[in-house]
């Protein structure tokens, strides 16, 4: 009896609440309100939460404090009954503009109320809000126990919606900025665009990201291809910025031309001496360019050309010949290629080259290779067909 009085007490507090909103004279929001207050009065909690969704990121709906007492008020009450990922998508746009302890304070709350066995999407994008805004709070131990948690849950889903890993790998980007880990920086940022439309992300975001991945790609140890960023859009939000030689800088790195790279150090001194993290790591850019250089002129030989000089890789890679022999074991070391090295002939026989991501320059070579070994087959089958006998042929 207790709880069904207060349940009673409970809906006419949030019906008093649904028609003072929807007596208001505001002719954006009164609309909006009536539509929640009679799909609410009908039980129609379908599209009472699709109504919820659409009405949380209309422009009407930019007073924080309003969202909230929207939360508080009326979704409250009947929080249990809609589905929970959406819930969870809702509670991530009220509480977009609150500061991070009230978002995190806000968040934590939230999850305590998912069942995590019976809604994973829906906890596991609720635990990713509160990895940011924890992190935010420079949390960074209790954000990144969040983070592996929501990596749990993932493991156990297939196909979740895009949003739980765009959040995800978000996060997890801004982790490792903060760590100063390019390389897992890199890849989780790959990741979440590869989640995210890119209209959804602000344009002064996307150049920042654009930048930072940039930065990270250049002085990761590991990362020795760009051309995934440098085939995405994203790289197109630094045109027309200050950041716009990023771009640049980028392309003439990937393709292992050390003339054109050390060209442009001098033609954009200026710029890269802002960048602490370059200039600090200028032997290692050094040495990676100088590895690119030796994977592209391996990439620009025919197959059955692949034991290349000591002299041909210090042409290439402008080094003395006394630094070839390292830069190749270096190579290998990273996976990068496969092969022996004649110390006593000072050649290199490469066998294997890790598969990039072309550009369009290099897709164009390997066309001319491709046509340069069709012709070659055709002349094998041409010769075959004039020296042997038509009964082997039959």
């Amino acid at each position: 009896k207790h709880h069904c009085k207060q349940d009673k007490e409970m809906s006419a507090a949030v019906r008093q609440y649904i028609e003072t909103q929807a007596s208001t004279n505001d002719a954006q929001k009164g609309p909006i309100y009536q539509t929640l207050r009679d799909l609410y009065s009908k039980k129609l909690w379908h599209q009472l939460t699709l109504k919820l969704e659409s009405a949380v990121q209309s422009p009407a709906f930019d007073n924080t404090e309003e969202l909230l007492n929207l939360y508080t008020n009326f979704i409250r009450d009947f929080e249990t009954k809609i589905n929970q990922l959406v819930l969870v998508k809702i509670c991530l746009r009220i509480t977009s503009r609150l500061d991070n302890q009230r978002k995190a304070d806000f968040l934590r709350q939230l999850s305590e109320r998912i069942n995590p066995k019976i809604d994973k999407e829906a906890y596991a994008l609720c635990l990713s809000g509160l990895a940011s805004a924890v992190l935010e709070l420079n949390q960074l131990d209790e954000s990144k126990t969040l983070a592996d948690k929501v990596q749990g849950i993932l493991d156990t889903v297939t196909g979740a919606d895009h949003l739980v890993y765009s959040n995800y790998h978000k996060v997890l980007a801004q982790y490792y900025k903060r760590q100063v880990s390019p390389t897992e920086f890199y890849k989780n940022s790959l990741l979440y665009l590869v989640y995210t439309p890119l209209e959804t992300i602000p344009q002064a975001e996307q150049t920042a990201l654009a930048f930072d991945m940039g930065l990270a790609a250049l002085v990761s140890r590991d990362i020795y291809n760009f051309g995934e960023l440098l085939a995405h859009p994203i790289l197109k939000s630094l045109e027309g910025t200050q950041q716009a030689w990023m771009k640049d800088f980028l392309f003439a790195f990937n393709s292992g031309d050390v003339a054109r790279y050390e060209q442009f150090l001098q033609q954009r001194s200026a710029e890269i001496s802002q960048q602490s993290v370059l200039k600090g790591a200028e032997n290692l850019l050094r040495q990676k360019v100088s590895i690119l250089a030796l994977i592209e002129l391996v990439f620009n030989k025919p197959s059955e050309g692949r034991t290349i000089s000591f002299q041909d890789i210090a042409q290439a890679t402008k080094l003395p010949i006394s630094e070839v022999e390292l830069l190749v074991m270096r190579a290998m070391s990273v996976k990068l290629t496969k092969g022996e090295i004649d110390g006593v002939s000072q050649t290199v026989t490469l066998t294997w080259v890790q598969p990039r991501v072309l550009d369009l320059q290099q897709v164009g070579k390997m066309k001319g290779r491709m046509e340069s070994w069709t012709e070659q087959v055709k002349n094998v089958l041409y010769y075959m067909e004039n020296q042997t006998s038509p009964e082997l042929l039959a």
